[in-house]
């Protein structure tokens, strides 16, 4: 009973663990194998049934055989495999036991030796399961059991007088001789054999490949197994079982049973396309992207699948045919910003006269005795040429950047006038008490004068300061450091300094500001505009040319009034045309069109008694800072303004101020320089105004813009029959 439980204990086992399955790397493997045995008998019996014998007792014995038959591995993981082996082995053996005995020799009595031998013939086929655990690779320590049946089960027996040798033989019961050296010999089957053996086994081989590719392998090996049960059962026998060592080799075939996987790739492209509108090049083109990779294995069965995923983002590009389109229209605008079409403009002339003071101070940039650009210097050739008439158009800034060729043109024609030039600096950073910075100052000026106006030395003279007489404070203020970085310009003869009085015809419209309203259509941007607005008076063209690189603008304003040189002096039509050129070489050119204009001339309005007016505007001389009070210079122009006026004369007194201080105090400051100008010129019907700040004349960012701006201006309006 115990050996079946073994064998179903150790067969479910083994079907558990081939259940378990394998990688597909590990093969199966079917072979052959031969071993040489020898066999050990270990017994405790003196004979056996049906089978006399006078033997002491049988102890051991020994025998040689074969074993030899197929197997089959099967792998159970990469150390652990099932081998089942169907076998056919030798048992055989002898068993052998001497006795000593007395014989009787020629009468006499002599010590011998009987050799009792029990000569087995046991051979059976038989189930071979193994466990191979695998250590070292091809190296396998094997367990198991053998499981034999069998199939020849036969004996011989003897008793052979065995010393002394030669000579001897057995006497029978009844005392006779019988001539024999040998008795008790008997053959057969041994009729209580079991009919089947189990034997555990461990053993170990070593597999050797003998191809290169692995699938065929001699294995030597050797094995020790021992029989658990006795090879009879016969009550006779108190023990036989047996032991063996086999050593032997096995060929195996184990055939790739690899499942071959077929290898397959394939690519993916996912492709983008961006389209770019682009006038760079003369056709289409495609442009192709950077790729990006990834990669993804995808086994299913034997197919390994590789696949490729291509991205890339591809660049169209499709050249532009730009187009260019404009168009211009004139309107104009009223004093409230209206918008008037179809405008006409109908223009008036009157006599105008205008009275500036000219600021005798030169400003210079930080810790420098260059002059500014602003100022203008004529060349040499160009003086003889010059006239403050011909800046009656000009504002008053620009008269002002006139004012060293004012102050030559005067030296020449006041030839024992002389002048002082009084270098000054804001006292502050790196001017702090640098006089020769004050002195390069006023040369530089009086250079201008000797080299360009060829003006006498000796009719100039230099002195410096730091800071000026009448400072801008305080002197750290920004502003105030700019207005104190100057040269004064002083003279003994009034007339080279005093305030420039012109005189002109003046032309207003009734449209004060011409509107061109612009458009322009450009697929490759705009490289540049021209708006041409021209007339012809007096058989001589007039133009105002503007340019720009920006992009067009929906409008464009000319303030007509404050183009007093452009102004029609006669009924010709203002023409005007728009060209625009965009940045691939396209032109536009808008058709010629015109703005009708009606001029009513001074000549006219006294031939038709119109009535005309003559207009004068005076602006006092510069007042300090913060001061309202009317210099020496001042009352000059003052006493000036009052031979000018009539009785019927309408009178507007303004008052400004700068930029600097707050806003009410400025008010209250000019107001009341224009009522000190009032009370001066004894007209108490006259309009006065203080604005303060609330309209700045000039440019407050530059120091002349502030000085120009501390100002009060006398209108005067004179019916003239």
């Amino acid at each position: 009973m115990m050996f079946k439980l073994l064998i179903i204990t150790f067969l479910l086992l083994s079907q558990v663990l081939l259940a378990q399955n394998r990688a597909d790397s590990l093969r199966q493997g079917y072979g052959l194998f031969a071993d040489y045995t020898l066999n050990f008998h270990h017994a405790d019996f003196k004979r056996i049934y049906d089978c006399p014998g006078c033997s002491p007792g049988y102890r051991n014995g020994f025998g040689q055989g074969w074993a030899i038959g197929i197997l089959y591995e099967h792998p159970i993981n990469k150390v652990l495999s099932a081998e089942f082996r169907l076998s056919y082995l030798d048992f055989s053996g002898k068993l052998t036991r001497d006795e000593p005995i007395m014989l009787s020799v020629n009468n006499k009595a002599v010590e011998g030796m009987i050799e009792h031998t029990f000569d087995t013939k046991l051979n059976a086929i038989g189930l071979i399961p193994l466990i191979k655990y695998k250590p070292l690779k091809n190296f396998s320590i094997n367990l198991g059991f053998h499981i034999g049946y069998l199939i020849d089960k036969s004996y011989s027996q003897k008793e052979e007088i065995s010393s002394p040798k030669g000579f001897g033989t057995f006497i029978d019961s009844n005392g006779v001789d019988t001539k024999t050296r040998v008795r008790n010999e008997f053959s057969g089957e041994l009729e209580k054999a079991v009919p089947v053996l189990f034997s555990p086994m461990i053993g170990f081989s070593y597999k050797v490949p003998m191809n290169k590719n692995g699938t065929l392998y001699a294995e030597p090996e050797i094995f020790y197994s021992y029989s658990l049960n006795n090879i009879v059962d016969d009550d006779l026998v108190s023990k036989w079982n047996l032991s063996a060592v086999r050593i032997g080799l096995s060929l195996k075939y184990t055939p790739d049973n690899t499942v071959k996987i077929i290898e397959k790739f394939e690519e993916l492209y996912f492709i983008d396309t961006v389209q770019i509108e682009t006038d760079l090049i003369d056709r289409d083109i495609i442009v192709k992207g950077i790729e990006t990779y990834s990669t993804d294995i995808i086994e299913q069965k034997n197919v390994k699948l590789t696949r490729t995923s291509i991205t890339r983002t591809d660049t169209s590009k499709v050249t532009i045919i730009h187009t260019l389109s404009c168009n211009v229209k004139a309107v104009g605008v009223d004093s409230s910003g209206n918008e008037i079409e179809n405008p006409k403009f109908i223009i008036e002339e009157f006599t105008t006269r205008k009275l500036s003071p000219l600021l005798n101070y030169i400003f210079f940039d930080d810790n420098s005795s260059e002059l500014p650009e602003k100022y203008v210097r004529l060349a040499n050739h160009e003086v003889r040429y010059f006239s403050a008439d011909s800046l009656f158009y000009n504002s008053t800034l620009d008269l002002y950047y006139n004012v060293l060729n004012i102050v030559g043109k005067r030296m020449h024609l006041n030839p024992f006038a002389k002048i002082t030039l009084v270098g000054c600096n804001s006292d502050q950073g790196l001017e702090k008490g640098n006089k020769t910075l004050s002195y390069e100052r006023a040369v530089a000026i009086k250079d201008y004068f000797t080299k360009t106006w060829l003006i006498d030395e000796y009719r100039i003279q230099i002195t410096t300061r730091t800071l000026p007489e009448k400072a801008s404070l305080p002197a750290d203020d920004f502003d105030k450091m700019a207005e104190n970085r100057r040269v004064e310009i002083h003279s003994d003869d009034y007339s080279i300094i005093e305030p420039i009085f012109l005189q002109n015809i003046v032309r207003t419209s009734n449209i004060p500001i011409a509107r061109f309203k612009m458009e322009a259509n450009s697929t490759a941007g705009v490289l540049e505009w021209n708006l041409n607005v021209s007339h012809i008076s007096n058989q001589e063209r007039h133009n105002i040319k503007v340019h720009s690189n920006q992009a067009v603008p929906r409008f464009y304003d000319i303030e007509i009034n404050k183009h007093q040189q452009f102004m029609p002096k006669s009924d010709a039509p203002i023409f005007f045309r728009l060209s625009v050129s965009d940045k691939k070489g396209n032109h536009c050119l808008t058709p010629i069109f015109d703005i009708p204009v009606d001029i009513t001339t001074i000549r006219e309005k006294r031939e038709l008694t119109i009535d005309d007016y003559e207009i004068e505007v005076y602006n006092l001389i510069l007042f300090d800072f913060d001061d309202y009070k009317i210099s020496k210079e001042n009352l000059k122009i003052i006493e000036f303004v009052k031979s000018r006026m009539r009785q019927q004369s309408e009178v507007e007194i303004r008052g400004y101020t700068d930029r600097l201080g707050e806003d009410e105090y400025n008010k209250i400051l000019s107001g009341k320089r224009a009522n000190q100008t009032k009370s001066l010129i004894e007209r108490p019907e006259a309009l006065t105004e203080g604005l303060g700040e609330t309209i700045l004349l000039y440019d407050n960012d530059v120091p002349e813009g502030r000085f120009y701006s501390r100002t009060v201006e006398i209108k005067l309006k004179t019916k003239v029959k």
